[in-house]
C-alpha cells in the first residue's frame, strides 16, 4: 500500500493524469513495479507546452519533471535540450542535459546531482546518488564507418572508444576501462528473411555480459546477461512493455509492468 507521503503526490499525479490527456496530452503511461517488499504505481505524463515537452512522472513517495525543447537546424540536425527536477520522501535530484546530431557528429551530455539513489526517485533509473554526468561524441566517418567515444561517472568512471563499420551486416569493435580494462564487440544484421532486425553485443572484462536485441514490426525483445550473474528480460508490444530483472549477489527480483496510450493532445 501507499504510504502517507506516497499517497498524496501520487493521488494528484492520478487525478492529473486522468484529467488532462483529454485535451492537453500527448501521451500517458500507467505502470505497476515491484521488487521484493517494494510495491508501487507509476505514471508518465507527456504534456505540450508551447516549444516546450513536460513529462510528469510519478511513484509510490517521488515525483519528477522534464521540460525539454528541441532545437531545429534544418537539414544539419537537431538538438535537444531539457532540464530535470524530483522530490521524494527519502531527498531530491537535478539533472540537465543535451542531445541531438548535427551533420556527420553526435552527441550526448548530461550532468545531475541526488541527494539518494535515483532509482528511489524513478524505478526507471539507475544512476548513484551524488554527482554524475556522461559525453559522448559519435562522428560519421563516411556512409558506412562511425567512430564513438565516451566518458561516463556514475560512481565510477567508464571511458569506451568504439568503431562501427557496416557491410550488410554491422560490426562494432570497442575498448574501455571500468575497474580494469574490457573489450565490447557487436553485430547488427537482418534475420528471418529481412523481417527482423537482430543486435548481438558481447563484453569481455572483470565482469562479462551478453545482449541481444530483437527488432520487428511493432515488436521489441531483449535479454541481457551479466558474470557475476545476473540477467533482464524486456519485451515491447501494442503499447505493452514489461521488464524484469534478477540479481543473484542480493537475491532480488524485480518486474516493471507499463501500457502507454499515444493521444496526440492540443499544442
Amino acid at each position: 500500500m501507499l504510504g502517507p507521503i506516497g499517497a498524496i503526490p501520487f493521488a494528484a499525479a492520478l487525478l492529473l493524469g486522468l484529467a488532462a490527456p483529454a485535451a492537453y496530452a500527448d501521451s500517458v503511461t500507467f505502470g505497476l513495479y515491484a521488487s521484493g517488499e517494494y510495491l508501487s504505481p507509476t505514471l508518465e505524463l507527456s504534456l505540450p507546452a508551447g516549444d516546450y515537452t513536460l513529462d510528469l512522472r510519478v511513484q509510490k513517495s517521488s515525483f519528477m519533471a522534464t521540460l525539454s525543447r528541441d532545437l531545429f537546424f534544418g537539414p544539419a540536425g537537431l538538438l535537444t535540450l531539457g532540464g530535470q527536477a524530483a522530490l521524494g520522501g527519502t531527498g531530491w535530484g537535478g539533472r540537465v542535459y543535451a542531445r541531438g546530431g548535427l551533420s556527420a557528429m553526435a552527441v550526448d551530455a548530461r550532468l545531475a546531482y541526488a541527494s539518494t539513489p535515483w532509482p528511489e526517485l524513478w524505478v526507471g533509473d539507475s544512476t548513484a546518488a551524488g554527482f554524475s554526468g556522461a559525453l559522448a561524441g559519435r562522428y560519421r566517418l563516411g556512409a558506412s564507418e562511425v567512430l564513438s567515444l565516451s566518458a561516463d561517472y556514475n560512481a565510477l568512471w567508464t571511458f569506451e572508444a568504439s568503431y562501427a563499420w557496416r557491410v550488410d551486416p554491422t560490426y562494432t569493435l570497442g575498448l574501455g576501462w571500468r575497474q580494469g580494462p574490457y573489450a565490447r564487440m557487436g553485430w547488427k544484421g537482418a534475420v528471418d528473411s529481412g523481417r527482423s532486425l537482430l543486435e548481438l553485443f558481447l563484453l569481455l572484462s572483470r565482469h562479462n555480459q551478453l545482449s541481444a536485441s530483437l527488432f520487428q514490426r511493432g515488436l521489441k525483445a531483449g535479454l541481457t546477461v551479466n558474470y557475476p550473474f545476473a540477467v533482464s528480460l524486456s519485451l515491447e508490444r501494442d503499447g505493452f512493455a514489461a521488464n524484469l530483472d534478477y540479481t543473484e549477489a542480493t537475491n532480488t527480483l524485480g518486474a516493471w509492468l507499463r501500457y502507454h496510450l499515444t493521444l496526440g493532445g492540443d499544442s
